[in-house]
């Protein structure tokens, strides 16, 4: 005869379980959590069975048949986790008279929801104490026994199905819910995971799992856990906007970057560019703006990765900004970012280059392309440290190293009203200006051989300069700098078919427009012209330009004019940025 409840209230159950595959692991290492059971064995025919594994590690003894477990004296319950059909019925008739015979499901749900606030031990001494456990508990619950005779039902329950706990409890479920999980279980004894139906009168759809409650081999009723799938669709669509939000930083994250070159990658030993790299070098420690200029292909993009690189913040994000190659309605978004829906497809909201630089540099190349509707935008960031997204109603503080840099004469661009004063000195806390190619000759043969090998190792080349191409380079005017020289060398590894690098290989990649200085004599009347090419070439062909070309030549802007007029010189077409 079978104990009833109360006998149990007082003492540890003794369990035995049989099944050790996934599911009796699973048990055992629920039951063995709780004080208030002990394990006897453990039985499964695969004594390699994951459960048989856990249990000799646990000191339970295990057997590969089960029928022998089943003399064993003194057990209470037993758990069957095996899943095979008719086993049940077997168990039953080998069982110690008295026990408790409990399909694996039933006990994992049962337990799933004694676990929620207090250990079974707790829960087999006062009923009244499950029931409260058991409206506590978030997830509707609804037990029936054999004829569907609703017996209990928790406060969830009436939460979730708007229906009142004593409108159900003594009501039959194939009257009530016909269609429901429950009712399932009862008509075919199995089972029943994930099934979704409408609680009838009410239209709440619910989410269902339900179990038979077995008793000495026979299903005595049946219990059914189930939660409202509003709240299953909340937590879909909270995936789904973490997800999103994911995919937003994942792509963010692909946009930063940390510094390339450092202040080793910068050859040369000119006393000019020596002066500037030992200002870059203080920058880097102290400044937070820091203006770089120069003309196109000396270096500043390498110079601001070196400051970078050499600064505090060198662990932190450098960001690059182009301000010359992105349309202006698109840099301000790039810039400062957007809230979703700030304008037609801000499908999402988006952070700009000064929040993914948080704590780290942004460096902005060609800022002199600045469009001057930008460039109040910009101060304000310099100013008060904070930028406010498009569409956005609230600033958000950022803290970063602005590095700028142009080939622009910004103090000029000020003058025609093309640049902002007020932004000028804020950007030229410190200036950095970077020599042409053509003022540290004595560094050209160093920048040489440093882009040879760096173009050898990428093309895996043995390429080498002969000692007439290196004194040409050093008589070349450059008007393109170590870009020019860089572009120059590649050209010649790629095509070299002996590994020399000749003189005649280098011009013959020149244009014809570009001049050389020559080392044969010249006449008082060829230096005259060549040198007003060369101030032409520099400072170029606009009206301004020939002003700056007429006093670094120390002549009137109308001797000039005269003197281009008597003679055809040529105009120098060279487009390349930094």
């Amino acid at each position: 005869m079978n104990k009833p409840l109360e006998t149990y209230q007082n003492e540890i159950i003794r369990v035995l379980l049989i099944g050790g595959g996934k599911g009796g692991t699973s048990l055992l290492q629920e039951l063995k959590l709780l004080n208030s059971v002990q394990i006897l064995g453990l039985a499964d025919i695969d004594p390699a069975a994951p459960g048989c594994q856990l249990a000799k590690h646990l000191d339970i003894p295990v057997w590969t048949d089960y029928k022998e477990m089943l003399r064993q004296p003194d057990y209470d319950v037993i758990v069957e986790a095996t899943g095979i059909a008719g086993i049940q019925e077997e168990i039953d008739k080998g069982k110690r008279i008295g026990s408790v015979l409990i399909v694996a499901e039933a006990a994992l749900l049962m337990m799933r929801l004694i676990e929620q606030h207090e250990e079974l031990r707790e829960l087999s001494r006062d009923v009244d104490r499950l029931s409260a456990i058991m409206d506590a508990a978030q997830e509707g619950i609804e037990m029936a026994d054999n004829e569907g005779t609703v017996r209990y039902v928790n406060k969830a329950f009436s939460w979730i199905t708007k229906v009142k706990q004593e409108d159900r409890i003594g009501r039959n479920v194939f009257d009530v819910s016909p269609k429901g999980a429950l009712a399932e279980v009862l008509r075919t004894g199995k089972p029943v995971f994930g099934k979704l139906n409408y609680v009838m009168n009410t239209g709440v759809e619910v989410l269902s799992n339900a179990s038979p409650l077995v008793l000495n081999g026979k299903m005595q009723g049946a219990v059914v856990l189930f939660r409202d799938v509003s709240d299953i669709r909340k937590m879909g669509q909270r995936l789904g906007e973490s997800r999103e939000v994911i995919r937003n930083l994942q792509e963010e994250l692909g946009q930063l970057a940390s510094a390339q070159y450092s202040f080793e990658d910068l050859v040369g030993n000119s006393p000019k560019l020596k002066k500037q790299m030992q200002i870059a070098r203080q920058a880097a420690v102290d400044a937070s703006t820091i203006l770089v200029t120069g003309e196109s292909g000396t270096g500043k993009e390498l110079v601001s990765h070196a400051i970078h690189a050499a600064g505090s913040r060198r662990d932190a994000p450098f960001v690059k900004v182009d301000c010359a190659s992105i349309p202006t309605n698109l840099l301000e978004s790039i810039l400062f970012g957007y809230e979703k829906g700030a304008f037609t497809g801000a499908v999402k909201s988006k952070m700009g280059k000064f929040e993914l630089a948080q704590g780290g540099t942004v460096f902005l190349d060609e800022i002199g392309e600045l469009d001057i509707t930008l460039q109040s935008k910009l101060l304000r960031v310099l100013q008060e440290r904070e930028v406010e997204r498009i569409g956005g109603n609230y600033p958000i503080k950022v803290d970063v190293h602005v590095i700028a840099a142009t080939n622009r004469n910004l103090m000029k661009e000020v003058e025609r009203g093309a640049f902002r004063q007020d932004l000028y000195y804020r950007l030229n806390v410190i200036s950095i200006e970077l020599p042409p190619l053509r003022d540290r000759l004595d560094d050209i043969p160093l920048l040489a051989k440093a882009l040879l090998d760096k173009k050898n190792h990428r093309y895996k080349k043995e390429c080498y300069l002969s000692a007439e191409t290196v004194e040409w380079f050093k008589e070349y005017n450059w008007p393109g700098n170590i870009r020019e020289m860089e572009n120059l060398i590649e050209r010649a590894v790629i095509l070299s078919e002996d590994g020399l690098i000749s003189t005649e290989l280098i011009q013959s990649f020149l244009d014809g427009s570009i001049r050389l200085i020559k080392k044969v004599p010249r006449t008082l009347k060829e230096l005259e012209t060549e040198a007003i090419q060369e101030a032409l070439d520099r400072f170029g062909w606009s009206l301004e330009g020939k002003r700056n070309a007429a006093q670094c030549l120390g002549i009137s802007l109308a001797t000039l004019y005269n003197k281009i007029e008597r003679t055809n010189f040529k105009k120098l077409e060279w487009t390349s940025k930094t």
